[in-house]
């Protein structure tokens, strides 16, 4: 199988969590796959791409449910989506009946569209809710001193603490 490369913009709690999400349903650890990063709504180029399957996640401004991921659509068909919840949609299946997965996407949707407020009250009074609170925090205040790869594996690692944790509380 030809080896995958996720293509994603700027670190942010979508493309994080999208990317997470779709390395968990696909069976896939961080160092399995290549990573790139373009500017938010473009899409990689085939030199770029370079024989590999692309994977793009909240940036390429499509939406398929297989390798494009992006709720940014010129037809606003998929607006009140963002990467997170369709890359768990698309992958239901692998996450079972497990509701922490839900919970992750439902929280990062409404923080991508503004909704910080509801979003804590979503998942108030879990003992390990800061965690994901201050993902975002965490991936803009990390931009001083790692770069965007270094960035998406420590998000990765903030959302598997959250899920194990929440998973045994």
């Amino acid at each position: 199988e030809q080896k995958k490369l996720l293509v994603l913009s700027e670190p942010d709690d979508d493309s994080c969590t999208g990317s997470w999400e779709y390395l968990i349903a696909n069976d896939l650890r961080f160092d399995d796959v290549d990573w790139l990063f373009v500017r938010s709504g473009t899409r990689a180029s085939e030199e770029e791409i370079a024989g590999r399957v692309a994977v793009h996640i909240d940036t390429g401004m499509l939406y398929d449910g297989e390798l494009n991921f992006d709720h940014h659509q010129p037809d606003e068909r998929v607006l009140r989506e963002c990467a997170a919840t369709l890359v768990y949609n698309s992958f239901r299946e692998k996450f079972g009946d497990d509701p922490i997965y839900k919970l992750i996407a439902d929280y990062v949707l409404m923080v991508d569209h503004g909704l910080g407020k509801e979003a804590s009250d979503l998942i108030h009074g879990g003992q390990f809710t800061a965690i994901l609170r201050d993902l975002s925090v965490h991936l803009h205040a990390l931009k001083y001193t790692l770069d965007r790869k270094e960035r998406i594996r420590i998000g990765h690692n903030l959302l598997d603490c959250f899920y194990k944790a929440t998973k045994n509380e």
